[in-house]
């Protein structure tokens, strides 16, 4: 329905149970509101290696070639996300999962955010500009807790802000956060790595 209309806020009420979902949710529409404290989304055991949540990213329908749509002002704000990672299929094909991938997305918000058991936790990748993550803690992940990729493109993932994030309480990973290559202006204040094992690195 807030797809249908353009717009609109979407609310996870509070319960002690887990919203299981058996796919993705995708967001592909303007000035949507993903609003849930106190509740917890969960990708169910068995599911695959998916993305919890997908912020813009590829439009269906449209060839290789053809020029995808900007998603903007999105907020995602207060709800836990269990990527269930280490209860999916393992084989290396296909998607690294995430717990949530944004990508030709502007204007995005992600506020006091959850995430855990996940591949990945929070990655901005091409396409993504103007973007703020504030008080958002990952947990128990196995590659990169957060990261900003422009995919070798200079400039195609500009003005990323992380703000009192947290990379925090892993067995194993391979680092805290990641900044690659086409990334520019990232910008990070008052974020914490800690307690993170493997080989892992902060950065």
């Amino acid at each position: 329905k807030a797809a249908e209309v353009g717009a609109g806020k979407i609310i996870f009420p509070p319960t002690n149970k887990a919203y299981l979902v058996s796919d993705t949710i995708y967001v592909r529409s303007d000035y949507i509101h993903l609003y849930g404290p106190g509740a917890t989304i969960k990708l169910k055991a068995n599911a695959g290696r998916m993305d919890v949540i997908t912020v813009g990213g590829h439009i269906p329908g449209l060839g290789a070639g053809a020029v995808k749509r900007v998603i903007e002002h999105v907020k995602i704000e207060g709800l836990v996300i269990d990527g269930s990672y280490r209860s999916q299929p393992q084989q290396r094909k296909g998607n690294n999962p995430r717990g949530l991938w944004s990508g030709n997305a502007h204007h995005v918000l992600l506020k006091n955010l959850t995430f855990r058991d996940t591949f990945c936790g929070v990655t901005f990748g091409p396409g993504s500009r103007n973007c703020d993550t504030i008080d958002v803690t990952v947990t128990n992940w196995d590659h990169d807790a957060f990261g900003a990729s422009g995919r070798g493109l200079d400039g195609g993932c500009t003005d990323i802000r992380f703000i009192r994030c947290k990379a925090i309480d892993t067995l194993k990973c391979v680092k805290g956060w990641e900044v690659e290559e086409g990334a520019a202006r990232i910008y990070l204040e008052d974020c914490l790595i800690e307690n993170i094992g493997g080989t892992g690195t902060g950065f």
